[in-house]
């Protein structure tokens, strides 16, 4: 973070703050400072949560909250409490053994009979989930974690059934949790939350940003394409075309053979700010690419494209980027097309430290006149997105 404070003045921030819209991304943003100099997780989670409610108003999770009045910090505590009663002497599986998530609940529980598990064994710290599922014919699955598709799908693979499987994140998947959640409410609570579903504004949230006619949307980070289909749906199918980069090229194949979005070019390439080729981390058997690293020399070798190389000067009204910490690199290849159509833009601001600095000053570079709202749509640090309008 010295590089921060180095490369930035307050009058950067002040600038920021400024362009910022309202008193709840006001309060992202100082928070969201805060927890990038400091990298104090513990300090500013609480706040993150009632941000995080703030935005997701009515929706999962949230009449619960305020009734009980509790952070959700405590729920936790009570789902680790009930989770001890409930499963006795059952042997309980905490997956994503590599995540804080893991660790944190692993610490939590006094139960005796729980494993920390991941995709490969790591000595004696954690042990892989194959070796688990051979030898424990009947535990209790708990994914703590955001990367739960992957994990799901292969515990499944390996013949466990679904119905022993949590995922303990409210944000995502609540029918992996109904059954733990009914020991903490009512089965009518359950319903009713279950009910209310989580329809996830990320990205095309109507209080802040609206469908135009002939929409020309930019998908930077296809991956499995629920935000390019979210898109369709938002604006009611109104559009002229979307342009989808996505770097994995397993992805990419999936939807090839899968049910297609109409009026979509999907191009197999890394979002950058120059044509080039990348190595990226390859994090095996799982439907990710990490993040790139110029000195790393074992890997997945990628093609980069630009935006502005893509377009070839034609109009983009709506950029989206969720690209795994290479945001500002795309911001800067498509630097053009932004300072010539002033595209909406909502952009993923939480995978790197600078990011909440670095990329809205950066975009305030290229059309001073933008105007910011921040909203946070997870529970932790992750989660947060930016909108210039």
């Amino acid at each position: 973070m010295n590089n921060i404070v180095e490369t930035f003045h307050c009058s950067d921030y002040k600038k920021i703050y400024n362009a910022l819209q309202d008193d709840e991304s006001r309060r992202i943003y100082k928070k969201r400072i805060l927890y990038s100099f400091t990298g104090e997780y513990e300090n500013v989670i609480d706040t993150f949560i009632d941000l995080s409610f703030a935005s997701m108003q009515e929706k999962i999770f949230s009449k619960f909250y305020n009734k009980l009045n509790k952070t959700f910090q405590e729920l936790e505590d009570e789902f680790i409490v009930e989770l001890e009663k409930a499963m006795g002497t059952r042997t309980i599986i905490l997956c994503g053994a590599k995540g804080k998530n893991a660790r944190h609940m692993y610490s939590k529980l006094s139960n005796k009979n729980v494993i920390l598990c991941d995709k490969n064994e790591d000595g004696h710290t954690f042990f892989n989930y194959q070796e688990i599922a051979e030898k424990c014919s009947n535990a209790l699955w708990v994914i703590p974690c955001y990367e739960y598709k992957e994990i799901i799908n292969e515990l499944l693979e390996l013949g466990i059934n679904k119905h022993d499987i949590v995922h303990f994140d409210v944000s995502h998947r609540l029918e992996w949790n109904r059954k733990i959640m009914e020991y903490v409410w009512s089965k009518e609570e359950v319903e009713s939350i279950c009910n209310l579903q989580v329809d996830r504004k990320e990205y095309f949230d109507k209080n802040i940003i609206s469908p135009e006619t002939g929409e020309i949307f930019v998908d930077c980070g296809f991956y499995d394409g629920e935000t390019s289909r979210k898109f369709v749906k938002w604006c009611d199918n109104n559009y002229e075309k979307i342009i989808a980069f996505e770097a994995d090229a397993r992805l990419c194949k999936t939807y090839k053979n899968g049910v297609k979005i109409e009026r979509l070019e999907l191009i197999n390439a890394a979002c950058w700010d120059k044509d080039e080729q990348l190595t990226f981390h390859s994090l095996e058997n799982t439907s990710e690419i990490g993040f790139v690293d110029e000195n790393f020399n074992d890997g997945i070798v990628v093609e980069a494209r630009t935006i502005d190389g893509v377009l070839k000067g034609e109009k983009a009204t709506f950029i989206k980027m969720d690209i795994e910490g290479s945001e500002i690199n795309a911001l800067k290849g498509g630097a053009n097309t932004i300072k010539k159509y002033r595209p909406r833009l909502a952009i993923s601001v939480y995978h790197k430290p600078e990011d909440i600095i670095e990329i809205l000053s950066y975009i305030l570079e290229l059309c001073e006149d933008y105007k910011f709202y921040l909203r946070a749509y997870e529970y932790n640090e992750a989660g947060v997105v930016l909108y210039a309008i």
